[in-house]
């Protein structure tokens, strides 16, 4: 089959028309890991100001968070190789959504230190990082290589709204509810949420790549 190379709607168009199924699966699974990867970060600051870190060491605190998604962008990967895209795709999205849930909740009742946050947020990150990098995987890999780069292109590029929603949604949330706790626990539910509809996403309509090739791929519905 050749496709031309259209441009602009008509590119999204024949993705979401020739396949659906993972062309609706991609823009779900995007949007669900831009919004925490990316606007999370706009409200770790305020937390750890509120727990007396100083504003100009707060960086120094965000390595050992990024540090340990650095690692999970490693294994989780590796693991779809072993286990399936699939099913570490839903892991990753559950697990961080279930962890950012779990973190909330610990700093709204005031049951949690720095120490603890920190390595909550590493841990929750280490899923988020993980989700991430598994999208680089599976995307690509079920649309036929004549379409790939556009469907690859149109899918990313509606779910990245999830990190610009997110980003305006996120601060209005500290600002509007008060007091801070309470905001957090909002906030990151509503996390949690997005994420988990990421995992059930994954679940109804991912499409499992592993063993299988790009010819066979490119033919399933």
């Amino acid at each position: 089959m050749v496709i031309a190379s259209p441009r602009g709607w008509t590119v999204a168009k024949k993705v979401f028309t020739l396949y659906p199924r993972r062309a609706v699966s991609a823009v779900l699974l995007n949007f669900s890991e831009t919004w925490p990867y990316y606007t999370a970060f706009t409200l770790i600051p305020v937390f750890l100001s509120s727990l007396g870190v100083p504003s100009t060491i707060i960086p120094l605190y965000l390595v050992p968070v990024t540090a340990l998604g650095a690692v999970g962008a490693f294994v989780i990967p590796y693991l779809a190789d072993k286990v399936g895209r699939r099913p570490m795709a839903v892991v990753s999205y559950a697990v961080g959504g279930l962890l950012g849930l779990l973190m909330a909740y610990l700093y709204y009742v005031k049951a949690i230190n720095l120490a603890g946050l920190i390595g909550l947020l590493a841990l929750t990150y280490f899923f988020v990082y993980a989700a991430a990098d598994i999208l680089y995987v599976m995307i690509p890999e079920v649309f036929p290589t004549q379409l790939r780069a556009a469907a690859v292109g149109t899918a990313v590029s509606i779910g990245r709204l999830g990190g610009i929603i997110g980003a305006f949604v996120m601060p209005y949330i500290i600002v509007s509810f008060k007091p801070l706790p309470y905001a957090a626990l909002i906030a990151f539910t509503l996390m949690a949420v997005i994420m988990i509809i990421g995992a059930i996403a994954g679940v109804l309509i991912g499409v499992e790549g592993k063993g299988r090739s790009l010819e066979e791929l490119s033919t399933y519905r």
